[in-house]
C-alpha cells in the first residue's frame, strides 16, 4: 500500500547536490515512490524513507545547477520549492568575519567566501558551518549547511543565550579540508570610539581614541607581580606586509605604557612593532594618534597568545580611517600677466621684453599678506630651457641665470597682498617658475611647503605693433591728478606684446599729440618747442621719438582744470593712445593723497599737508596705524601728541562726494630723527657696473629717472631697481667711467618720497668703493654638462576619431627652437585642388589653407605646401615641420581653424664633459684679502702664503683649492690665472666667485 500525506508536508530541504528531503507532520510514511515526485529540469531516480526519521523521505536527483530555484512536485500538487546546489568544489574559502562580538539573545551572522577556479561559478555552493561553544553543556554545537550567492558568499545566522565564546570553522561541504576559522565572542566585549571629532586632520593634529574592555592581557614582572593590564593597537595597513609598504608616519602616543615602539606593524619578514594601551580597573582607556602625510586604520585587540601580534580571531575592534595631510592656513596663487610667447632680449628690436607674474598670498579666509610677506620663487629640473638661458629679475633688476639651484625671494608690497617678478630670455629660451612659502619641514622647497607652479613664459621674437601712454610727475611717478604748479609729462612709446618698452630700428619716429584744453589755458613743450593751447580748444603738436619714446609737457594755469590728450604715430604699426590729467588749483590736496601733517584744528575739523592747503575732514570714520577703525576723538589726539613730540605724522586722505576728506592714519616717526630726504650713502660695487645710492626714508619707485641723478665726469646707464630706501643705478656701460674720484649731485623736487615730500638739493655725495676686487670675473672655458639625446618636437590634435599629428623632422638637430609653433588650418574656398602654406613670425605660426575638394586634403600635399614655404625665421626651418601618420583634416573641419602646437622639443647636448672654469689674481693680495669660491673662503695670510708677485700668489692659492675643495679634479696656475676643473660632468652651474 502506498500512503502521501502531502498537504501536511512542512519543507522541502537540500541535503547535498543530488538529494532532498521533504519533511511531513505527524503522519507514518510506509511506501514512497521516485515516481509520484516530479522536479522540472532534473530526474528523481529514486525516493525512499529515511531511517532515523519515519516522516522525512529522501529524493536523489540529477545533478542540479547551483544557485538555481526547482518545484517539487506530485502529480498536480506542489510540494515545496529549494535552491540547487552547485557540485564546484571550491579551491580555498576564508570567513570573512574571523573575529564577532554577539550580543545575548541577539543574532550574529557569520560569512565565508569561497575561490574557485577561473570561469566556474561562484554561486549555490554548499558550505558547512560547524560551531562549537567552549562550554557544550549550556551551548549545544551547531553544524549547519549554507550555499553561496553570486558572489561566492554563505552567510548563517544564529545566537546564543548563555555567555560562552563559540569557535567557528567553514569548510567546503564536499571537501572538508577546504576550510577556515572564526570566533564569536559572547563573553567578552571590547569597542573603540573616537573622542575627538574628525578624521581628515592637518599634519601634527592629535586625535584621541577611547577603549572599553571586559577583557585584556596582565604584564607582570620577574615575582609575577602584576605591572599593568593592557590591550594592543594595530594598524590594519601595517599588517603583514613588506618593511618597504610600512606606513611609518603615525605615532602612538598617550598609551601609559613607555616600552611601546612609535608605530605598530608586523612585517612578512618577521618583524614586530608591539604598542600596548593600559586600561584601569573598569577595563578603560584612551590613546592618541598624530602624524603627517598617511592615513591608519586603527585596531585595538586582546592578544591572546601575547606574541605582540595581531591575529584574525582575536576580540578586537576598529575605528574609521584617520588621514595626516597637509593643510595650509595660507592661500598662493600665480597670474602669469599678459601672453605666453614673451619677446626675447634685443630679438628683431631693442629691449629686454619678458613676462610679468604676480604673487597673491592670502590667509584661509581670503584676507591679504601684509607688506613684507616672503615667498620664494625656484625653477624644477626640466621646467626651463638649458640650452637657451633665462633669467629672473632680483629685487635690483639684474637678471640672475635660472637653474635647478636658482632661489629668488620676493616680497609683498602694497595692501593687496601681491608680490611680481619678471622673467627674461633669449630667443627661444623658456621657463616655468614655482613660487613656495616656505613652511615646510626643511630649508628650500619641500612637499610640505605651500606651492605653486606658474604658466610656462617662451621666448620669441618682439612683436612691436603696440604703443602706452602714461602720464607721470616731475619725479616720473606715474599720476592722475597733480596741482597746477607742477608740470605733467605725457609719453608716448612702443611696447612688445606684453607692454615692455622696446622698439624696433632706429626707434625714431613722429608723434602727433592732439591736446584738449577744459577749463584753463595750458602751455605744452617738447621738441618742436612750445605752444599755448586756449581753454575749450584743441590743438595738435608734433613731437620727435627718441629709441621709441616722446614726451610731451604739459603746463596748466591756476584753475581746477583737465587736459586730455591723445596720441598717434608716424610708425604706422602703432596704435593710437589717449589720456588724461586733473589739475587742481594752486596748492589744492589731490583726490587721494599720502603726505605729512603740518598741523591739525580739531575745533573745526581741519587739516593741513606740509605744502598744501587746509582740508576739511569727514568725522565719520578714522583709522589707525593698524587699520583699525577708532573714533574722531582717539585720531585727534594720536596726531596731536605727535606733533606736539615734534614726531612725523603720515596720513592719507581720500575725497568724499561733499568735498570733506576720510583720514587714515599712515604712520607716526620718532621725534628728532625725521629724515631730510638726502641721499646717506653711494657704494660703486667691487666691479664697477653698479652704484649703490641709500637714501634716509624710502622712495615712490615710480618717480626715479636716470636723469635725476648727476655724476660730474661720469654717465648714469639705466636704473637697476628701486626697493625701499634703496636705487641701483647701472654705471660704466659707456666711455666715460663713473669711480671713487666722482660725486652725485641731484637738483631739489626730483625724487618723491614715501611720505609724500620731495627733495631738497643733494649735492656732492662721495662715492666709496670698498675692496676693489684683485681678481677678474671667473670664465667658464668650458661647461659642465652630460649628453642628452634629440627629442622632435611634435604635437597633435584630435578631430573626431581622427588624430591629426604634425612634428618636425630628425635631421633637424635645433628642436627645441620649434617648442610652442603653432600649425594652423583653416578653409580657403576658392580652389579645389590647391593647399597654400605661410608662416607669420611674429606669431610663430605656419597657417595652411585647405581647398574645398578633399581628395586633394591629403598629407602629402599638406607637406608639400609647408615644404614650399622657404621662411627661416631664427633658428626655425619652416620646411623641417611635416603631418605624419595618415590623417589629414577635411575642409569642413576647419570651419574653425584647427592649431597644433608642437612640444617637447630637446635639442642634443654633445659631449659628456666635466666643466673648465679660469680666473686671474689681477694684483697681489694683502694680508686679510678674501676669496670667496663655489662657498668656500679663502683667506690670504691665514689660509695661504701671500707671494712676492701676483703670479706666486696663484700659485698659493691654487694649491689651496685644490686640498680644500673636492669639486675640482684639479686647479692649476700660470702666469697668475687660476685653471679649475670639475671632477664630475653633472650638468652643475659654474660655481660662484668674488672678492672681499
Amino acid at each position: 500500500m502506498e500512503l502521501f500525506c502531502y498537504f501536511f508536508l512542512i519543507n522541502v530541504t537540500l541535503k547535498n547536490t543530488n538529494n532532498i528531503k521533504l519533511r511531513y507532520l505527524d503522519f507514518l510514511i510506509i511506501i514512497v515512490k521516485a515516481a509520484n515526485f516530479l522536479i522540472e529540469g532534473l530526474t528523481v531516480s529514486n525516493a525512499a524513507v529515511k531511517q532515523t526519521d519515519s516522516k522525512t523521505v529522501v529524493l536523489t536527483t540529477s545533478a542540479q545547477e547551483g544557485g538555481k530555484q526547482y518545484t517539487v512536485k506530485s502529480g498536480s500538487t506542489t510540494l515545496g520549492k529549494f535552491i540547487g546546489a552547485s557540485a564546484v568544489v571550491p579551491t580555498s574559502i576564508k570567513v570573512t568575519t574571523p573575529s564577532v562580538q554577539g550580543t545575548i539573545g541577539k543574532e550574529v551572522t557569520l560569512k565565508a567566501e569561497v575561490t574557485v577556479d577561473a570561469g566556474k561559478s561562484k554561486a549555490g555552493i554548499p558550505v558547512t558551518f560547524n560551531i562549537v561553544s567552549d562550554n557544550t553543556n549550556l551551548n549545544s554545537k551547531i553544524e549547519v549547511e549554507a550555499l553561496t550567492d553570486e558572489n561566492g558568499v554563505a552567510s548563517y545566522s544564529y545566537t546564543r543565550y548563555y555567555k560562552h565564546n563559540d569557535n567557528v570553522t567553514a569548510y567546503a561541504t564536499d571537501k572538508s579540508s577546504v576550510l577556515s576559522s572564526g570566533k564569536v565572542y559572547w563573553a567578552e566585549a571590547l569597542t573603540i570610539t573616537e573622542a575627538t571629532e574628525g578624521n581628515e586632520l592637518a599634519n601634527g593634529s592629535k586625535k584621541v581614541y577611547k577603549i572599553k574592555t571586559d577583557s585584556y592581557q596582565v604584564e607582570k614582572d620577574a615575582a609575577g607581580k602584576e605591572l599593568y593590564k593592557y590591550v594592543n593597537v594595530a594598524f590594519a595597513e601595517n599588517v603583514n606586509v613588506t618593511p618597504d609598504k610600512l606606513v611609518r608616519d603615525v605615532e602612538v602616543i598617550d598609551t601609559g605604557v613607555t616600552t611601546n615602539a612609535k608605530y605598530p606593524s608586523q612585517v612578512t619578514t618577521g618583524g614586530v612593532n608591539e604598542v600596548r594601551v593600559k586600561v584601569d580597573a573598569k577595563g578603560e582607556a584612551t590613546f592618541t594618534l598624530t602624524g603627517s602625510n598617511a592615513s591608519v586604520t586603527p585596531v585595538v585587540f586582546v592578544d591572546a597568545n601575547k606574541d605582540g601580534k595581531y591575529g584574525a580571531t582575536e576580540l578586537q575592534a576598529s575605528a574609521k580611517t584617520v588621514k595626516f595631510a597637509l593643510s595650509h592656513t595660507l592661500g598662493l596663487t600665480v597670474k602669469a600677466e599678459g601672453v605666453q610667447n614673451a619677446a626675447a632680449i634685443d630679438a628683431k628690436g631693442i629691449g629686454e621684453g619678458g613676462r610679468d607674474y604676480t604673487v597673491t598670498i592670502t590667509d584661509k579666509d581670503g584676507k591679504v599678506a601684509p607688506e613684507g610677506t616672503v615667498a620664494y620663487v625656484t625653477f624644477a629640473e626640466g621646467s626651463y630651457s638649458t640650452d637657451k638661458s633665462a633669467y629672473i629679475l632680483d629685487a635690483n633688476g639684474a637678471r640672475v641665470l635660472i637653474n635647478k639651484n636658482t632661489v629668488l625671494p620676493i616680497k609683498v608690497t602694497g595692501n593687496k597682498g601681491e608680490a611680481t617678478f619678471t622673467l627674461v630670455g633669449a630667443r627661444d629660451a623658456f621657463a616655468a617658475p614655482t613660487v613656495y612659502i616656505e613652511n615646510g619641514k626643511e630649508a628650500g622647497l619641500d612637499k610640505a611647503d605651500l606651492q605653486t607652479v606658474g604658466e610656462t613664459t617662451y621666448f620669441v621674437d618682439a612683436v612691436v605693433n603696440n604703443a602706452a601712454l602714461k602720464v607721470k610727475n616731475a619725479a616720473g611717478k606715474v599720476v592722475e591728478t597733480l596741482p597746477s604748479s607742477q608740470s605733467a609729462f605725457f609719453h608716448y612709446g612702443s611696447v612688445d606684446q606684453n607692454g615692455f618698452d622696446y622698439y624696433t630700428g632706429t626707434g625714431s619716429y613722429e608723434v602727433s599729440y592732439q591736446i584738449t584744453a577744459h577749463f584753463a589755458d595750458v602751455t605744452v613743450k617738447g621738441t618742436f618747442g612750445s605752444k599755448v593751447v586756449k581753454k575749450g580748444t584743441t590743438e595738435t603738436v608734433k613731437v620727435n621719438a627718441t629709441n621709441g619714446k616722446a614726451v610731451l609737457e604739459v603746463n596748466s594755469e591756476n584753475v581746477a582744470s583737465n587736459v586730455t590728450v591723445q596720441a598717434s604715430a608716424s610708425q604706422v604699426s602703432l596704435p593710437n593712445k589717449s589720456a588724461s590729467i586733473a589739475f587742481t588749483k594752486g596748492t589744492q590736496i589731490p583726490n587721494v593723497y599720502t603726505g605729512l601733517v603740518e598741523s591739525i584744528k580739531s575745533s573745526d575739523n581741519k587739516l593741513k599737508f606740509v605744502g598744501y592747503d587746509e582740508i576739511t575732514y569727514s568725522t565719520k570714520s578714522f583709522k589707525n596705524e593698524q587699520g583699525i577703525v577708532i573714533d574722531e576723538a582717539r585720531f585727534e589726539q594720536l596726531v596731536s601728541d605727535a606733533l606736539n613730540a615734534k614726531k612725523p605724522v603720515t596720513v592719507t586722505a581720500v575725497k568724499n562726494e561733499d568735498g570733506t576728506y576720510t583720514l587714515e592714519l599712515e604712520k607716526i616717526g620718532d621725534a628728532g630723527n625725521a629724515a631730510k630726504g638726502t641721499i646717506s650713502s653711494a657704494i660703486l660695487s667691487v666691479d664697477g657696473k653698479t652704484l649703490t645710492l641709500t637714501f634716509d626714508k624710502n622712495v615712490v619707485s615710480s618717480s626715479i629717472d636716470l636723469k635725476d641723478f648727476k655724476i660730474a665726469d661720469g654717465t648714469v646707464d639705466s636704473v637697476a631697481s628701486v626697493a625701499g630706501d634703496t636705487v641701483v643705478l647701472k654705471v660704466n656701460g659707456t666711455t666715460v667711467d663713473v669711480d671713487t674720484s666722482d660725486k652725485v649731485n641731484v637738483d631739489a623736487d626730483q625724487i618723491v618720497f614715501a611720505d609724500g615730500t620731495s627733495n631738497k638739493a643733494i649735492k656732492d655725495v662721495e662715492i666709496a668703493q670698498p675692496n676693489a676686487s684683485k681678481i677678474s670675473v671667473l670664465d667658464t672655458d668650458q661647461p659642465n654638462q652630460i649628453a642628452v639625446e634629440q627629442v622632435d618636437a611634435k604635437g597633435s590634435v584630435a578631430i573626431g576619431k581622427k588624430s591629426v599629428t604634425a612634428a618636425v623632422k630628425s635631421t633637424e638637430t635645433k628642436q627645441a627652437a620649434y617648442n610652442g609653433l603653432k600649425v594652423k588650418f583653416v578653409q580657403d574656398g576658392k580652389t579645389a585642388d590647391k593647399q597654400e602654406a605661410s608662416y607669420d613670425g611674429s606669431a610663430r605660426e605656419i597657417t595652411v589653407e585647405l581647398g574645398f575638394n578633399d581628395t586633394n586634403n591629403t598629407v602629402a600635399k599638406i607637406n608639400d605646401a609647408i615644404a614650399a614655404v622657404t621662411a627661416v625665421h631664427g633658428d626655425v626651418t619652416v620646411a623641417n615641420v611635416e603631418l605624419t601618420g595618415t590623417d589629414a583634416p577635411s575642409f569642413d573641419e576647419v570651419k574653425t581653424p584647427v592649431v597644433i602646437t608642437l612640444t617637447g622639443g630637446v635639442n642634443e647636448v654633445t659631449p659628456t664633459q666635466a666643466g673648465v672654469y679660469s680666473f686671474t689674481v689681477t694684483t697681489n693680495f694683502a694680508i686679510g684679502d678674501r676669496v670667496n669660491l663655489n662657498g668656500k673662503t679663502y683667506v690670504a695670510g691665514t689660509d695661504f702664503v701671500i707671494g712676492s708677485t701676483a703670479d706666486k700668489t696663484a700659485e698659493n692659492l691654487a694649491a689651496k683649492i685644490k686640498e680644500k675643495d673636492s669639486r675640482f679634479a684639479s686647479v692649476e696656475a700660470a702666469s697668475a690665472k687660476i685653471t679649475l676643473t670639475d671632477a664630475k660632468a653633472n650638468n652643475a652651474a659654474a660655481p660662484t666667485l668674488s672678492f672681499n
